[in-house]
This record gives C-alpha cells, structure tokens and sequence, in this order.
C-alpha cells in the first residue's frame, strides 16, 4: 500500500495562508520584523507565510513541539540540514537549465540536477533511518521516504540518471585548432605528450618559470563555441545523445516527487527558528515549550523577553531585561502602569509576541510559561498617521477600539495600548472604565499599557503591574515590570514629563 505523505507542519489538513496575508496584529507586535529576521539568508519567500498561519488545535500544536524536540538531537537536525542543503542545489541547477539559452546546456544541467535530487534522497533515506526520531510527524515522514526510496519508479530513474551521466561524463573526443577553424574528431587514444615535452624543455629551466596559462572564467553558462562543439559531438555519437533527449523528455521537472518538495519547504521552518532561537540561548536566554490549556484563561511567563528588542539588542552585543508576566484565577486584565520609557510597552508587546507564537507550536522565550488556547489577537497601538488633532485622534482611537471589542470573544487576547493619552483625564478615566467593563463582560483577557493608575484597581478582575525604577535615582528605568500596587503617580510624571517640568529637567535648565 502505497504510503501518502501529508505535512510536517499541518497535520490537521490546514493550509498556510496565502503570502502576502499577514495578520493584523503583526506590525503592532514587531512579529514582522522578528520572522525578517528569522528567514534572512533562506532564498524560499514563501516561508513567511508558515508564520502567518496559527495552530487552531492542541494536538497540532503539540504535534510541532514533538518535532521540535526531535530537531534538538544532533543526528536529527544533521540530518534535515543536509537534505534542505542538497535540495538547494538540485534547484539551483533547474535554474540553470531553465534560463540556459542551448538546448543541450538545459540538458545537461537537468540530467546534473536529477542526479543531485537521487543522491538527497537517498542519503536522506539513509540518515532520517539512523536518526533517533520519536515525533509522529517524523516517524510518518520516514515510511514516506523509505517507500518512495523502494518504488520502482525511483528505481528506475535513479538508475537511469547514474548510467547515462557516467556514460556523458566518460566521452572524449579531439579538438583541431588552426586559426579560426575548429574540428571535432573521435577520440582515438592518442597518447598524451605533456611528460615528453616537460622533459625535454626540463633542461633550460632556471628558477621558478613563469606561469602563461590562462585561466577560463567561472562561468557556468555555455558560449556560442562550445555548444557548437557539443553539437559536432553529439552527431559523432548520435545513439547516446538520442538517449539523452529521450532521458530529458521523459523526466523534465517531473522528476521531483511533490511530497518531498513538500517537506524541503516546510522543514525550513523548523531549522530556521532552531538557528535562531541559539542565537540568543548562546547569550544566556532560555526558550521553552509553553502550557497550553483549553479549560482555563490564566496566563504566567517567568524570565520572558520581547524577539525583537533582542534581535535589535543582538547587534550592540546586548541582551534585553527578562521580565516575569501573570493573570490568575479570575484576573483577565493586566494593567502596566508606571513612569514612561520604561519598557511598558516593550513589555505589553512581549506578552503578545509570546501568545501569537505559542499558536504556532515553537518554543516561546521564556524561562516558563503557561497560555490560554485562543482565537485572536487584537492590538492597538498609537498610529503616526494619527491626527494632530486632540478630537480626531479621539474619534479615531474609539472607532478602533469598538471594532476590536465587536470582533473579539472569550476566547481572544486584547492589548491596548496608551489608549486615551491625547484626552483630557476625566473623560479618559471616563471612557476607559466602560472600555474594561465591557472586555470583563465578554471576559476576554486584555493587557492595557496606561498612565491612569485607578484602571488597575476597578475591581478584581484587573491586576496592576508597575514599571519600577531606579531606589536611588528616579530617572534610572529598570525596565523591570513587577507584581505591585500602582503609586498614584504615572498621569503627573507624565504630564511633567511631556512638558519638561520634572524636578531634574529644571534643575538642569537652572545649571546652564
């Protein structure tokens, strides 16, 4: 019976979304600029859009932490890496067939580029064998591969290719240049010169001689000349470059089976986040598998951090500051409050990075955590198109935030984002205490980033998490969010601070 490969990531039978459709929350959590930096270098584009695409189900989620853990054993990920490297060649050279203007440069390039596609295959059938694989999805593939290995089919075309490019590879033939005339002649065995000539010219050399030869260009397309003079030799052997157009009929981009094709794209998302997920265990940060539950909204991070500050921190030889994150048995809104740059929001976008990909089954950074099982993200943050206008924004930032609580559910995360800022305090206080009965109504969970403490402490289902400072200096950020009751203190910081009347700003403008 033959074996019928499915997906290494979608075992459920879901697409991934078309490239191109990003989700709406991406930009606002810098998701965007954390999967460009996890597929820089990889030539497939389409690799994006496997990120585009969450996990509905927890069994598929943990279907892809399965292949995960498998990836982390050395003879796995070897295996993998050098499959997804021989394919790169094998289309390489259909490239090079395809784009060849003589029509025996395609051949040859495509009889080059079959032979690499069998040698990956079955050192893939080798490897994948010995490896020590123990996810379904590996285990599946590796019947899958075993049995395409075995079909005659690939018997048959394995066989041929080897044959036919030993017998291409082992032709010889003459060259006659006078001038401007080239002959092509059989190859007779004429006996090869070189060591007589050396020898005889041995006798005048003094030092180092000079080297005169010309080196041929590394170019791998075929000029006007040779391919004259494969044309000459293919008439001398007319029966074996009959065999090579019947070989380049018969095969032409046939030759690769879909399911592998398949695999080699959806493997690199895999080895892609693994490479880059080291790069910042190398700096001492952790990843882990997060819990997942269906039955409970409670979330908790422990030692958590934003991708993309890091990967912005990376370049400065830099890490970013871990910071822990909770909503326990009734809470479902985490209010951050606290002094400005002082990482709130850096810290709102974490929680939402961490939720998006634990949907997508890879390890989340962070020491530990625990999610919910949802059905969205819905974000807002302040847009630079926004309008100066104190009433424009306003209107702007309620027509945004309606459309996010109509959409949302019970089961959605919501994170807004210094809502109300341009508002005069009362009608903010006003407004945004609707705003909270409303999501506690739908009993979604939201992060609210805000510099108006009393949201923090409406009922108990809010929690307030406060961006501490500095015990000595009050301008030194920590950039630690912690557990605790606000201070009473974030509107007038921030309004002294936006009109530069803080306490050192004015002792610094009396200094000059």
């Amino acid at each position: 019976m033959e074996i019928v490969y499915t997906s290494i990531l979608f075992p459920d039978s879901i697409t991934a979304h078309d490239e191109g459709r990003v989700p709406d929350c991406f930009h606002d959590l810098f998701l965007d600029q954390v999967v460009d930096a996890i597929v820089v270098g990889r030539p497939l584009e389409s690799l994006k859009s496997f990120f585009y695409t969450e996990l509905s189900s927890l069994s598929s989620i943990h279907y892809r932490h399965a292949i995960f853990r498998d990836m982390t054993k050395v003879s796995v990920k070897s295996a993998m890496t050098h499959f997804v490297d021989r394919m790169r060649k094998v289309y390489e050279k259909l490239d090079q067939s395809k784009t060849s203007y003589y029509p025996r440069s395609k051949q040859a390039w495509l009889l080059e580029a079959v032979h690499t596609y069998c040698r990956a295959v079955e050192m893939l059938a080798q490897e994948i064998a010995s490896a020590d694989v123990a996810a379904q999805g590996f285990l599946d593939f590796a019947r899958y591969v075993m049995d395409y290995v075995a079909s005659e089919r690939f018997r048959l075309m394995a066989r041929t290719t080897k044959k036919l490019r030993g017998e291409v590879t082992a032709l010889r033939y003459r060259l006659y240049i006078q001038g401007l005339s080239v002959t092509v002649g059989r190859y007779a065995n004429e006996s090869d010169y070189r060591e007589e000539v050396e020898e005889t010219f041995s006798r005048f050399r003094h030092g180092t001689p000079k080297d005169y030869r010309v080196r041929f260009s590394d170019s791998s397309k075929m000029d006007h000349v040779q391919e004259r003079i494969i044309g000459l030799v293919a008439r001398l052997n007319p029966e074996l470059f009959q065999r090579v157009d019947s070989y380049c009929a018969e095969y032409g981009l046939a030759f690769l089976d879909e399911g592998l094709a398949q695999f080699d794209r959806e493997i690199q998302f895999y080895l892609t986040y693994c490479q880059f997920m080291r790069r910042f265990e190398a700096q001492g940060l952790k990843f882990c598998f997060p819990k997942i539950e269906e039955s409970v909204k409670e979330i908790e991070g422990q030692a958590a951090f934003d991708l993309a500050l890091a990967a912005k921190l990376e370049l400065e030889n830099r890490t970013p500051i871990p910071n822990d994150f909770q909503l326990r048995d009734s809470e479902c809104i985490l209010v951050v409050s606290g002094p400005n740059q002082g990482g709130k929001t850096t810290y709102a976008r974490m929680i939402g990075q961490i939720q998006y990909l634990a949907h997508l089954g890879v390890p989340v950074p962070g020491q530990h955590a625990r999610l919910f099982l949802g059905d969205g993200i819905f974000t807002y943050f302040d847009r630079e198109e926004s309008s100066d206008d104190a009433r424009g924004k306003l209107q702007d930032d309620l027509l945004r935030i309606r459309d996010i609580l109509d959409r949302a559910t019970s089961r959605s995360l919501i994170i807004l984002n210094e809502i109300f800022s341009s508002t005069m305090l009362d009608d903010a206080r006003r407004l945004g205490r609707t705003i909270i009965n409303e999501i506690i109504a739908k009993e979604s969970v939201a992060i609210i980033v805000t510099f108006i403490d009393e949201w923090a402490t409406l009922n108990s289902r809010t929690v307030s998490w406060v961006s501490r400072v500095d015990g000595h200096d009050s301008m030194k950020r920590t950039y630690k969010i912690v557990r605790q009751k606000p201070d009473g203190q974030a509107y007038a910081r921030s309004i002294a601070e936006k009109y530069a009347v803080t306490y050192e700003a004015i002792k610094e403008r009396m200094q000059r």
